[in-house]
């Protein structure tokens, strides 16, 4: 038989005639030999199909289908792959070149060399699962938890041969990315693990995401926040999962004024069981879930962080509370803008100025002593953290000379009285 095909490898072919493959031979896959251009003879005899390493060799008859010759389906088979039935051409590997000839048209003859598997339906797939210690079993999760983890790529051209074949895929947590290879759990599955253990710790003022291998050897240490996912990539398939961090929500001061105090409290916790509390970037050592503040001279801004555990599970969240100066309160000529001295005119127009006001602040004034007159002033200007009070006169307020008027500043954040006298002429 070898003979023969030898014969024919070098036979000269009608012109135009044509033997092929369809489709080119892969492991696990059908092909058919197909033969054109030539005439549909009543029987038109086999085709040799020979793979030349192994030195395996079928005979598949020619039939005649649409006009065509073409033979039955072929599979290709390796030594681990699972008997099929009907033809198969068996021992095959991946490179091997498989031979097709024919005597027909002058002898004919084709090569093709053995691909991988293709993919299977819907693959390359990605996943990640969890180990469950309570019923022993691995399970597919929608985020990273801590424990025993198994990234699971799905991808049938990835088994290229009779041994545990691995894949290289990409695992990153914010910056870090790193390759990490998957290995087959069988000879010819095409379905490879790679297994890594994830824990979510507190180190100083921050959580951190490590990520290790079962024997503990690390594969990636991160800070992470609220948000944070881990990303796996295999080829053009990235699937994202989000880290399982405890819902963090922190009640806090919108601004503190220099000299005064606040309080920070945890208002949303899955059950807290610790609180770990920090003050610009350093630990403090208080535990309940509310921490007492204050704002110093020449602080700008509080950041306060609280690490939250609830079970095994953390969380994490941040306050940023704006610290502003204290409050200058003056009285002014309502003309020149200068500060107004004593005894001062009691029918001459002054404004209130106020330096470093928040929010909606409030300026009563009055008359020192019995019948104080007090009423309440409208603001008119602003500009650069500066505001002006509509003008007036003491004497609008029923204030003759010799009367002390007082005028008094009011906010939420202020803790400390602001006001000030001036004594009328």
């Amino acid at each position: 038989m070898r003979k023969l095909l030898v014969v024919l490898l070098v036979a000269i072919p009608v012109l135009g005639a044509e033997i092929a493959f369809i489709p080119n031979p892969a492991v696990r896959g059908a092909f058919q030999v197909e033969v054109t251009g030539c005439p549909c003879p009543a029987d038109p005899g086999p085709v040799t199909i020979l793979n030349l390493r192994t030195g395996e060799m079928l005979q598949v008859p020619l039939q005649v289908e649409e006009g065509k010759l073409v033979t039955a389906k072929v599979q290709v088979l390796r030594p681990c792959d699972p008997p099929a039935d009907g033809l198969a051409l068996r021992g095959c590997a991946v490179g091997d070149v498989v031979v097709a000839a024919t005597a027909l048209c002058g002898g004919l003859s084709a090569t093709a060399q053995v691909a991988p598997r293709k993919p299977g339906e819907g693959e390359p797939k990605v996943d990640m699962e969890r180990y469950d210690n309570e019923t022993l079993a691995w399970g597919h999760t929608d985020r990273v938890v801590s424990g025993l983890l198994r990234v699971v790529v799905e991808d049938a051209s990835g088994d290229r041969s009779c041994e545990p074949d691995t894949v290289e895929l990409r695992l990153r947590v914010g910056e870090k990315g790193i390759p990490i290879q998957a290995e087959e759990d069988g000879i010819a599955s095409g379905r490879f693990a790679y297994e890594l253990v994830g824990v979510v710790e507190p180190r100083e003022c921050g959580l951190w995401l490590c990520i290790r291998t079962p024997g503990d050897q690390p594969l990636a240490e991160v800070p992470i926040q609220p948000g944070a996912v881990l990303s796996l990539t295999y080829g053009e398939v990235t699937q994202t999962y989000p880290v399982d961090l405890v819902p963090v929500a922190l009640r806090a001061p919108s601004a503190l004024r220099q000299g005064c105090g606040g309080e920070v409290a945890v208002t949303e916790s899955a059950d807290p069981e610790e609180v770990r509390w920090c003050l610009n970037g350093t630990g403090v050592e208080h535990k309940e879930p509310s921490l007492p503040i204050a704002a110093s001279p020449g602080q700008e801004k509080l950041t306060v962080t609280a690490l939250v555990r609830a079970g095994p599970r953390w969380g994490i969240a941040t306050a940023e509370i704006p610290v502003l100066p204290r409050i200058e309160l003056a009285l002014v000529d309502q003309a020149t803008g200068l500060p107004a001295y004593e005894p001062w005119p009691y029918d001459r127009a002054l404004r209130v100025q106020v330096k470093h006001a928040w929010g909606e602040p409030e300026v009563w004034l009055g008359r020192l002593g019995p019948d104080p007159h007090i009423r309440k002033l409208e603001w008119e200007d602003e500009k650069d953290g500066t505001i002006w009070s509509v003008p007036f006169t003491p004497q609008e307020l029923g204030m003759c000379p010799g009367d002390v008027l007082w005028v008094q500043y009011r906010d939420p954040i202020t803790c400390y009285p602001v006001y000030r006298v001036l004594r009328l002429g």
